[in-house]
């Protein structure tokens, strides 16, 4: 069985060996907030519009 063990170098590991894979591979560690905050705040407006919805229930959901 291998050995597992943690790096104490700071860059990162290649996980292609093509390089524009590799390159595509990278992201900011900000672009998931960009994308997920204005997905949940859509859900919630979406979830807000139904009548039958109120906030305490939407926060329920959330905090479930």
């Amino acid at each position: 069985m291998p050995k597992h063990f943690v790096s104490n170098d700071p860059g990162s590991v290649r996980l292609f060996e093509n390089p524009l894979l590799e390159a595509l591979s990278k992201t900011h560690w900000t672009a998931p907030v960009w994308i997920a905050v204005p997905v949940m705040a859509w859900v919630a407006w979406r979830a807000l519009a139904t009548p039958s919805l109120s906030w305490p229930l939407l926060i329920a959901l959330v905090l479930a």
